[in-house]
């Protein structure tokens, strides 16, 4: 019988992609040269909080990039959040009689 992982994945990501998978993540694409395995993000509590604050807030276009890097065993947790016009707010808030 034909292994999926031998036939799909990289064999330097193989491990890791199978891995991910038999503990729930859902993994979208992989590459062996680039070093790295994509995820489905399930969004978590704060996570939704931010996205709500923001677009109830007015903002309709933005990237929230969440990171974990750990170096020698620390773990640094941060996130970015980027605006593709940090002005639209105040056109969104206009129109709801809101002045700021």
């Amino acid at each position: 019988m034909t292994d999926w992982y031998e036939e799909n994945i990289e064999e330097g990501v193989r491990y890791p992609v199978k891995l991910l998978r038999d503990n729930g993540f859902n993994t979208d694409c992989s590459c062996e040269h680039d070093k790295y395995v994509q995820c489905q993000y399930i969004t978590d509590d704060v996570i939704m909080r931010l996205d709500h604050l923001l677009f109830n807030s007015g903002f309709r276009n933005y990237e929230i990039v969440v990171n974990v890097k750990r170096v020698d065993g620390h773990s640094y947790p941060s996130m970015n959040i980027k605006f593709e016009d940090l002005e639209e707010y105040k056109k969104f808030n206009i129109k709801r009689g809101i002045l700021l």
